[in-house]
């Protein structure tokens, strides 16, 4: 008789644990999101960094019957059409129970609170899951897998990460992520904030519109900016550094203006009469503004496993011991090609039969790559058969 696994998320990591597990668990997935790959889905116009290979395993190709290029680099939805929706296709197909609109609010380990210790690697889970229009279900389960990743989960624009004044209040008129259409921002005063890649990947977009506009660029930090890696394998990411150093040099391109304030930190924002935003940056000054764009990155929920035993990371709010090799090894920063895997003891943690793998196994670190967390799939499913 196979033991149930839940796994908590059909993204790229959720979909690859899943079939890679179904010949040896029943596979249980829960997806928040009308369709699998909800995520990606939100960014499915702009383009991977890492080539076809360094994002699919084999046994996904063979599934897929996919041919790739180590010179091709794959939209969002490129991936999705290619990839991950054959493999769905052939999870529904294989047994797997596929549970869309299927939101995780919490979990325990079946018969112990949080605080009991005794005996606790035995029994399974009880996961509290809500479905669409509200209605809820408890799902038992042998083993757990949390592959929900981080992006939605915004951090805030104000200082040190806590919210600005008024953040809250006007939280809705802020955009997140990389909105695909630019044509509400032709003609008007944005501000990005961020200094990552989801910031000049939404400024390139922005500036390769001839309607122009005016952009205001604010990076917590100033100095290091978008350095670039000699011979860079990863072409797009050497172009938007260039183009990175060069707007903030030039202060713009072709109709748009580039103001940059480095170093800047966002105090208050405030609502005016015309429905523009008046935001306060640290040094008092005031700018006005039609659209405020938040790049400032991701953190982990950790709300949904609160009821487990799950040793946290005090800087990062990933998982305690692969956030300690990461720190140690000068992981979970820079270069993302430089990031490997830190070994299977490294995804345990006190609750047995619980992990937490992909993009928010690194907590708010951004330099997780997919191929880290196909390697991550592999060893969990030996970790997951113990």
């Amino acid at each position: 008789m196979k033991h149930n696994l839940l796994i908590v998320g059909a993204g790229p990591i959720g979909i690859e644990l899943a079939i890679h597990a179904l010949d040896t668990f029943d596979v249980t997935i829960c997806e928040r999101a009308p369709s699998f790959a909800g995520n990606v889905r939100e960014w499915g116009h702009v383009s991977l960094f890492s080539p076809w290979d360094l994002n699919v395993s084999n046994k996904g190709k063979n599934i897929a019957g996919l041919e790739v290029s180590d010179d091709a680099f794959p939209t969002g939805d490129e991936y999705l059409s290619n990839y991950l929706g054959p493999l769905w296709s052939h999870l529904s197909s294989s047994g797997a129970k596929l549970l869309t609109n299927t939101r995780v609010v919490s979990m325990t380990k079946s018969g112990k609170n949080k605080g009991d210790m005794k005996d606790r690697g035995d029994g399974g889970f009880k996961v509290l899951v809500e479905k669409e229009g509200g209605e809820e279900e408890l799902i038992c389960c042998d083993k757990v897998c949390d592959c929900s990743g981080t992006w939605g989960n915004r951090n805030y624009v104000g200082e040190g990460g806590m919210p600005a004044l008024g953040e809250r209040k006007l939280g809705g008129k802020i955009i997140k992520g990389l909105p695909k259409e630019i044509g509400k921002f032709e003609g008007k005063t944005t501000m990005v904030v961020g200094s990552g890649a989801s910031a000049i990947t939404f400024i390139a977009s922005l500036v390769s519109s001839d309607k122009g506009g005016e952009i205001v660029w604010v990076t917590r930090r100033n100095e290091g900016l978008y350095e670039r890696i000699e011979n860079d394998p990863l072409p797009q990411r050497d172009a938007l550094s260039v183009l990175a150093q060069e707007l903030i040099k030039e202060g713009g391109r072709g109709g748009w203006k580039v103001t940059h304030k480095g170093g800047g930190t966002i105090k208050e924002l405030k609502e005016d009469d015309e429905g523009r935003m008046e935001v306060t940056l640290g040094d008092g000054t005031v700018v006005a503004v039609d659209e405020l764009v938040s790049a400032t990155g991701y953190r982990p929920d950790t709300t949904i496993f609160q009821e487990l035993q799950v040793h946290q990371c005090y800087a990062t709010e990933g998982p305690m011991k692969l956030a300690a090799a990461l720190m140690s090894s000068g992981g979970g920063g820079g270069d993302c090609l430089a990031q490997v895997s830190q070994g299977p003891e490294t995804l345990m943690n006190p609750e047995k039969g619980f992990f937490v793998l992909g993009m928010k196994s690194y907590g708010r670190g951004s330099a997780f790559l997919l191929k880290v967390g196909i390697d991550q799939v592999r060893m969990v499913m030996e970790l997951l058969k113990q």
